[in-house]
C-alpha cells in the first residue's frame, strides 16, 4: 500500500527540478562567480556616488582618447548638422510664416549666456552630453521686466542631493531619489539644483524644468552615458596605448644589445667604453678586439666582438599582430555599446560596397532614435518661447492650433547620393514616395521649395516686363531638361484659333 499521496510525490519532484535550475546560468557553480541580485528598481541601484563616477569616468575617457570623442561627435553633427528648422503644421499660414520667421531669429539668442550658444549649436552639446554625461537640464526662463524667454543649460551634476536628511521630508508622501522626488508612479514633480554654496540651492518644479535623458529602463529616473558599456574596456586600451608609447620611445633610443656572461649593465658600458677609446683591458692588459668598419660615408657599420661576447643590432616589433588584433575587438566591443559602428568612427579601408552601406544604415538608425531624444525638449522651447512671444507681444495673438511645431532634420547619411537621388525621382514619378519624404532626406521642408519656386517664377515675370527682355533668354532649363517655350504673341493664337476653325468646317462638311 502507498501511503505517500502523489500531490507529496509531485510537490517533492517539482522543488527537485527547480532547485536543480532549468536554465544553466541560473544554477549555483564553483567555476562562476555568485551573481547580484539585482531584483530592485533602476535607480535604487544606482545611486548618486555611482552617477557621478559614471559622469566622472566618461568625461575622463571623452577628454583623453581621440577615437571615442571623434565617434561621439560625429554622431552629434548627424543628429544635428546645422537644421532643426522649425515647421508649422497648424492651419494659420500667415500666423504661422510670421511665428516661423521669429523663431529662426530667436534661436540665434535664446540661451541666456548669449552667443555663441545657439539653439542647434546646444543641439550638438545635447547630443554630446548624452553620450557622455547620460542626460542634461534645461530652465526656461522669463525676463520679469520685458517679458522675453530664454534657456539655461545644466550638465547632470546639476541635478542632486546635500545627503541631509529634510529631502525626504520637505515632500510628504514623495520618494526621494538621486536629487529627484517622485510619486509612486515613477513621476517627477520636482528637482535638486545644486549650486557652489548649499546656502544657494534651489528646489524646482518638474513643469518648470527640462530633463533631457534616453532611458533604457522603466524605472530609471536618471540618465546613464551611453558609452558606459565601454569605458573599462576603452580605460584598458588607453593604458596599453601609452605603455606601448613610452616603450617604443625607449627601444628607439637603443643601438646595440651585447649578450656577455656577467649579464651588468655597468659591464656592458665600461666594455663599450673602453674598446671605442682604443684602452687595453687593465687586467688582462688585451688589445682593442671591437673592430668597427665604415663604408659608404657611414651609413653601414660592422661590428666585431671579442672575448666570447656578442653584440647584435637592438630590434623590437610592438605592439604585436596577436596584440593589435585583441585591441581591435576590445574596440569594437566599446563601440557596439554606444551604438555607434566602429568603421564608421575609425577606418572603412578594406569593405565592399555592401558592407559599407550596412554600416551606413546603422548609423543613420542610431541617429534617428537619437533625434527622437532631441525632438520633445526642442519642441517644448518652440512653445515655451511661443507663448512667452504672444504674451509679450513680440508676436500677434497665435491661432488654436498655435503648438503644432516640427523640425526639418539633417540630411540622411548616403553612401551614393547621385544614385539615391536619380532613384527618388524615379520613384515620385510613379508616386511611390512624395516631394515631402524627398526634401526631409535633404534636410528642407517641401512647402519652402514650393514656396520659393513660385516667387522665382513671379519675379521673373516682373523683371521681364520691366526691361522687355523675355524670360527665355536668361531663364534655365526646366526640370524634364528642355528649353521653357516662348509664350504665344496674340498673332500666334489668331493663327492657331483660325487653323482649328478651318478643320471644324471641313469635318462637317464631310
Amino acid at each position: 500500500m502507498n501511503l505517500i499521496p502523489n500531490f507529496v510525490r509531485n510537490a517533492a519532484a517539482s522543488l527537485a527540478v527547480k532547485s536543480q535550475g532549468l536554465y544553466e546560468a541560473t544554477r549555483p557553480s564553483g567555476y562562476y562567480d555568485s551573481t547580484p541580485d539585482f531584483n530592485l528598481s533602476h535607480d535604487e541601484m544606482i545611486d548618486l556616488a555611482d552617477l557621478e563616477t559614471m559622469r566622472s569616468a566618461g568625461r575622463e575617457i571623452y577628454s583623453n582618447f581621440a577615437l571615442v570623442a571623434g565617434a561621439v561627435h560625429e554622431r552629434a553633427t548627424t543628429a544635428t548638422g546645422q537644421h532643426w528648422l522649425p515647421i508649422y503644421y497648424g492651419k494659420d499660414a500667415a500666423w504661422g510664416k510670421l511665428a516661423t520667421e521669429w523663431l529662426k531669429e530667436y534661436f540665434k539668442v535664446l540661451d541666456a549666456r548669449g552667443q555663441p550658444h545657439t539653439f542647434v549649436g546646444n543641439q550638438w552639446t545635447g547630443s554630446k552630453s548624452l553620450d557622455v554625461d547620460g542626460e542634461y537640464f534645461i530652465l526656461p526662463l522669463i525676463n520679469k521686466a520685458t517679458g522675453w524667454p530664454s534657456f539655461q543649460y545644466l550638465d547632470g551634476h546639476a541635478v542632486g542631493s546635500r545627503f541631509i536628511n529634510d529631502d525626504d521630508q520637505r515632500f510628504p508622501g514623495l520618494k526621494f531619489t538621486n536629487g529627484i522626488w517622485r510619486t509612486k508612479f515613477g513621476r517627477p514633480v520636482a528637482y535638486r539644483l545644486l549650486a557652489d554654496d548649499p546656502a544657494d540651492d534651489r528646489i524646482v518644479k518638474a513643469k518648470n524644468i527640462i530633463h533631457v535623458y534616453d532611458p533604457k529602463w522603466f524605472s530609471q529616473g536618471r540618465g546613464v552615458p551611453s558609452i558606459i558599456q565601454g569605458i573599462l574596456d576603452w580605460k584598458d586600451v588607453k593604458k596599453f596605448r601609452e605603455n606601448t608609447k613610452t616603450a617604443a620611445n625607449v627601444f628607439s633610443s637603443l643601438t646595440v644589445v651585447e649578450k656577455n656572461t656577467e649579464g651588468k649593465a655597468d659591464t656592458t658600458r665600461d666594455y663599450f667604453r673602453k674598446q671605442a677609446t682604443g684602452e687595453t683591458n687593465e687586467t688582462t692588459g688585451a688589445e682593442k678586439n671591437l673592430v668597427v668598419e665604415n663604408y659608404l660615408r657611414g651609413a653601414i657599420r660592422y661590428i666585431k666582438s671579442g672575448g666570447g661576447n656578442d653584440i647584435q643590432a637592438f630590434k623590437y616589433d610592438t605592439p604585436p599582430h596577436q596584440v593589435v588584433t585583441f585591441i581591435d575587438s576590445i574596440l569594437r566591443g566599446g563601440f557596439s555599446g554606444m551604438d555607434w559602428p566602429i568603421e564608421q568612427a575609425y577606418d572603412m579601408s578594406g569593405l565592399g560596397t555592401a558592407q559599407v552601406r550596412a554600416i551606413t544604415n546603422k548609423c543613420q538608425r542610431s541617429t534617428n532614435r537619437r533625434q527622437h531624444t532631441l525632438n520633445y525638449p526642442a519642441a517644448r522651447k518652440i512653445k515655451f518661447a511661443l507663448a512667452a512671444a504672444a504674451n509679450g507681444g513680440f508676436l500677434p495673438t497665435p491661432p488654436v492650433d498655435w503648438y503644432k511645431w516640427g523640425f526639418a532634420m539633417p540630411p540622411k547619411m548616403t553612401t551614393d547620393a547621385y544614385r539615391e537621388a536619380a532613384q527618388d525621382r524615379e520613384d515620385y514619378k510613379i508616386g511611390f514616395i512624395t516631394m515631402k519624404e524627398i526634401f526631409a532626406k535633404r534636410g528642407e521642408w517641401w512647402v519652402d521649395h514650393i514656396d520659393q519656386a513660385f516667387d522665382e517664377e513671379l519675379y521673373f515675370d516682373e523683371k521681364s516686363n520691366e526691361t522687355g527682355i523675355t524670360v527665355e533668354r536668361v531663364r534655365m532649363l526646366t526640370p524634364n531638361g528642355n528649353a521653357v517655350e516662348e509664350k504665344d504673341s496674340q498673332d500666334q493664337k489668331d493663327s492657331a484659333q483660325d487653323k482649328k476653325d478651318s478643320k471644324t468646317k471641313q469635318i462637317k462638311k464631310s
